[in-house]
């Protein structure tokens, strides 16, 4: 996984900010990077430093910075997190590898004080808040102006890298935290980057953990809610992880955003907890996969890639990449007879970005199955206002977030029954119109999508079971 930065350069992405010279350059600095002087971190370990080093480069290069202030520059961004011991929020990491920046680079540049002090020094400033002066006094600088250049340099480089969490982590990327305007031009460049790199070490992760399932297949169960519109696409695909889903170009809603759902599937295996939650209400399938326990440990699952048990239910247990349709048993499917004015829509994660992308989702499957428009303004209003609620909870500490915590998921809740019945409503008007029925229910939804693949099953009670040709 080291040179996905190389790969980056080589499809062409940088073309149009570096020439050729400037390109091999660039090269050569990851080449020499000492990745054993590195914080080892999926978060902030070597990937991330070089991606602050390409926006510092480019950054510097708009500056027109000279030989030894690039080579500052670069230094710095390269090793500006040696000072970690751990992912937290630290302010002071910045200020434990200043200490200790000069017996990582040796280079003659820094037998001047002033290029050592300026190294050491930006190293300091880049996790502290609005403090260059004082922080450009303390180490001895002398020519603050040229200090403050960098450290705005290097500032704006590691925060455009904030692009690779997610839009509702604390530690996203604001646009207020960008200082100068040609950085902010480059905040597109930063999300191109770490969509690359996700997708890269989707891609070699994908090579590496397809045998760390069990050889035997096992009958288990795969729940998706009311979720009418996934059925369809499971009867066309089979059961994908979402990057399945990329590699085939199929769009549908993502439930949760984060490691778990790149390569994994959930399952359940038995009817325990996790069935009572996950596969006991709505659509589910019984279906044969290969499959392993996830871990419960939330950091090494990230830098693993192995599935994280979030549930922490025994019973789950987790496919890999995918499930084909052949292996799919049976389709079962509670409450046939209740109104789809009646289910509950939004199911998964909590998070904005999940809500988000199933909202669209909906609005995207009425248009196409029901030529249906819906009115969307109550929703985005109450999706701006989920929004704020999460944001301004996550910006408090964690004392008055324990204080708070019960009026804040109340309010949560509240927002998100807001956004279900909205849902409701457009699914019933949407296909009462399709239908030409004044009440329409799970069966007529469910018995629609079923025929629309032509699929020669029988519905038995609550469950589908299909003809030897359609398994």
């Amino acid at each position: 996984m080291d040179n996905i930065i190389n790969d980056f350069i080589d499809n062409g992405f940088l073309d149009f900010y570096l020439d050729e010279k400037q390109k091999n350059f660039f090269r050569e600095i990851v080449k020499n990077i000492n990745k054993g002087k590195l914080y080892n971190s999926m978060f902030h370990g070597l990937h991330h430093s070089q991606k602050v080093l390409l926006f510092a480069y480019l950054i510097g290069l708009q500056e027109n910075l000279d030989e030894v202030d690039m080579q500052i520059i670069v230094d710095a961004a390269v090793y500006h997190d040696i000072g970690r011991t751990d992912d937290s929020n630290d302010s002071f990491h910045g200020l434990y590898g200043a200490n200790k920046i000069d017996k990582v680079v040796t280079r003659n540049i820094y037998k001047e004080q002033e290029n050592l002090n300026i190294l050491k020094g930006i190293i300091d400033a880049h996790s502290q808040d609005n403090k260059l002066e004082i922080i450009a006094i303390n180490h001895d600088v002398e020519n603050i102006e040229r200090f403050m250049k960098l450290a705005t340099i290097l500032k704006d480089a590691d925060a455009l890298d904030r692009t690779r969490f997610m839009k509702t982590s604390k530690a996203t990327l604001k646009e207020n935290f960008i200082i100068s305007d040609y950085s902010k031009t480059l905040i597109p460049l930063a999300c191109e980057i770490n969509s690359y790199y996700r997708l890269r070490i989707c891609e070699i992760n994908y090579q590496r953990l397809q045998n760390t399932v069990g050889e035997e297949e096992i009958e288990c169960s795969h729940g998706i809610g009311f979720d009418f519109f996934r059925l369809d696409s499971i009867l066309k695909n089979g059961i994908l992880s979402n990057f399945a889903k990329i590699n085939r170009d199929i769009k549908s809603s993502r439930r949760f955003f984060g490691n778990n759902g790149e390569l994994w599937i959930s399952l359940v295996n038995g009817h325990g907890e996790a069935y009572n939650e996950f596969v006991n209400n709505g659509i589910s399938f019984d279906v044969k996969a290969k499959i392993r326990n996830g871990i419960k440990d939330k950091k090494q699952s990230i830098e693993t890639s192995l599935p994280f048990n979030s549930s922490k239910y025994t019973d789950e247990v987790f496919a890999f990449y995918e499930i084909p349709r052949e292996n799919i048993l049976r389709i079962n499917c509670s409450n046939l007879d209740d109104s789809i004015d009646k289910l509950k829509y939004l199911t998964g994660s909590g998070n904005p970005d999940a809500i988000a992308n199933i909202v669209d989702d909906y609005i995207q499957n009425l248009r196409i199955h029901c030529n249906y428009f819906p009115d969307v303004s109550r929703v985005y209003e109450l999706l701006k206002t989920y929004n704020k609620v999460i944001s301004s909870f996550e910006q408090h500490d964690r004392y008055f977030q324990k204080q708070n915590l019960e009026n804040h998921l109340r309010q949560c809740d509240m927002l998100i029954e807001g956004i279900n019945k909205e849902i409701q409503k457009w699914m019933m008007e949407a296909f009462k119109i399709k239908f030409l029925k004044q009440k329409v229910t799970v069966r007529d939804v469910f018995e629609y999508i079923l025929n629309l693949q032509e699929i020669d099953y029988n519905l038995d009670g609550n469950t589908v079971t299909f003809k030897q040709k359609d398994r």
